[in-house]
């Protein structure tokens, strides 16, 4: 409330009478809905050579289109956009059955009376984007289901990851972990129960549990991307605010880095950590960036200047967590820790539809830490660690599918590639580098099956190297891992990916031999 002002209590009548026209909208939307629905009837009907049945198919429209026009002041926002996009979906199934020319004039009119619509409502079009509306299936039956309203204004998710993993061969040791998350999320869209505007708000729970597979392999990029000391923790928790009808957002709080950064998506088959975030940039800072198991506070910036275009830039603690105990989540914002700034810009193309379904991303991204770091090798005058800026990085993104089946454009072969760099002065690993295809429905009556071939190598900095020279052994100047995996799910529910992973130079030692590894995971989600 603002300073001075005065609340003043609302009369018994002023309830009444709002409760009174709460009742009277919900009853519009429904007789709207189920006008809709008699539409969506009609589709299945028409005959696109009947010029008479197509007008009055649209006069109908036109009518359902003045209806929402006259009330739109009476209708809450997420109830007009989703009549809108309503109206839409069935006038655009509606043009893809019109063949013959007679039909044309009138199409364009109501396309015509569609746009103008628009104009005159405010901020219905952002709506619309923002909450897709409703979806039609033409050949679905008639009832009030056809129409399915936007997504709820909070929606939780759970799953229960469990991954058994065996080393068969080399390593540390042979024997076998058991591996097992919970993640639970609340995502609440704060404008329809508050209307805030363009608003979301996300809580993530995070539970870890089991062993180590990575001990038992001595590997240094991460056999399982689950793997994690045991712990519960709140993983995520921040509000995003949308602005420009969706082609900016802000975004504050506590926040996966990887989330949205330096994210291949054809790469999230593999059960390597390598393939979710490069190893040159995950092995970073005092404790990390901000990413899996531990995140920090941070303040993200995103832009699309176009819609295949996309410019992020986020500020984050630069020291995630506690690093003496990786089992707690703290928060502490400080000179001495400083801040890690990333930031990425690409291009994506993505298209999936009836006739066509495709994707490509291509993206630079570049982070740097503003607190000094001790040199690996340089010394200062009086003989210790050189202390100084200048812990950076770079990296590039790039995939697509290569292969569309004819039958249905979802399934075929995509691949994917990365390359990144970090300051070997400050950091372990100079370099890493990985590639992998992925092929999806390749087996018949399998459609949503994915099978997956990848490599991921880590290169070590010559100043590391040179740290470690006269402590033991000679280390390799890299580490290389190849994953093979297939991915199935068995309903809604459930999916299983066994997984083989052969893993050389494990650690960059060169006494433990070459390792071998058979895994299986299965999820279930609720």
């Amino acid at each position: 409330m603002l300073a001075g002002s005065v609340h003043v209590p609302a009369t018994a009548q002023q309830i009444s009478d709002n409760g009174m026209e709460e009742q009277a909208a919900e009853t519009l939307v429904f007789e709207i809905l189920a006008a809709l629905n008699e539409q969506h009837t009609r589709l299945k009907d028409l005959d696109p050579g009947n010029v008479a049945q197509l007008e009055a198919f649209l006069e109908r429209h036109l009518v359902i289109l003045d209806r929402i026009q006259k009330n739109r002041e009476r209708l809450p926002s997420h109830d007009l956009a989703a009549l809108t996009a309503g109206v839409e979906a069935s006038f655009n199934l509606f043009q893809g059955r019109i063949e013959k020319a007679e039909a044309h004039q009138a199409s364009d009119s109501l396309d015509s009376s569609l746009s103008r619509l628009k104009e005159e409502m405010p901020g219905a079009a952002e709506a619309m984007q923002a909450r897709p509306g409703t979806v039609m299936d033409p050949e679905a039956p008639s009832n009030p289901g056809n129409l399915t309203p936007g997504p709820s204004s909070a929606v939780f998710e759970g799953a229960y990851t469990g991954e058994a993993v065996s080393s068969l061969r080399g390593g540390q040791d042979q024997a076998a972990a058991y591996l097992h998350n919970i993640d639970l999320t609340l995502t609440i869209d704060a404008e329809a129960l508050y209307n805030w505007k363009g608003t979301t708000i996300f809580l993530y729970g995070l539970v870890n549990f089991g062993g180590s597979i990575s001990d038992l392999t001595g590997d240094l990029q991460g056999i399982s991307n689950i793997e994690a000391p045991t712990a519960a923790r709140l993983y995520e928790t921040w509000i995003d605010k949308q602005f420009a009808s969706g082609a900016a957002s802000l975004r504050a709080g506590l926040y996966d880095l990887n989330s949205e950064f330096y994210v291949l998506e054809t790469a999230g088959l593999f059960l390597n950590g390598a393939h979710g975030i490069g190893p040159e940039y995950a092995g970073t800072g005092a404790n990390g960036p901000s990413i899996f198991p531990v995140t920090s506070l941070a303040l993200r910036l995103s832009l699309f200047p176009t819609p295949s275009t996309y410019f992020q830039a986020a500020a984050f603690d630069g020291v995630p967590g506690d690093p003496e105990d990786p089992t707690r989540s703290t928060f502490r914002l400080s000179r001495e820790e400083g801040a890690l700034l990333s930031a990425e810009a690409g291009y994506v193309i993505a298209v999936s539809d009836e006739s066509n379904t495709s994707y490509f991303k291509a993206g630079l991204g570049a982070w740097y830490y503003t607190s000094p770091f001790e040199h690996l090798i340089e010394v200062d005058e009086n003989g210790a660690a050189l202390l100084t800026t200048g812990n950076s990085g770079v990296y590039g993104l790039l995939e697509g599918q290569v292969f569309r089946e004819a039958i249905d454009p979802a399934q075929g072969l995509a691949l994917f590639g990365r390359l990144g760099f970090a300051n070997t002065r400050f950091n372990q690993l100079g370099a890493a580098w990985g590639a992998g295809l992925v092929y999806t429905g390749l087996l018949p009556h399998r459609a949503e099956d994915q099978i997956g071939l990848a490599f991921t190598t880590a290169q070590a900095g010559t100043p590391f190297l040179q740290s470690t020279g006269s402590a033991g052994p000679p280390l390799q100047s890299f580490e290389t891992g190849i994953e093979l995996t297939y991915r199935m799910p068995l309903n809604a529910w459930i999916t299983i990916q066994p997984d083989i992973q052969y893993v050389i130079n494990p650690g960059l030692e060169t006494d433990t031999g070459r390792v071998w590894t058979i895994g299986h995971r299965f999820e279930i989600t609720f």
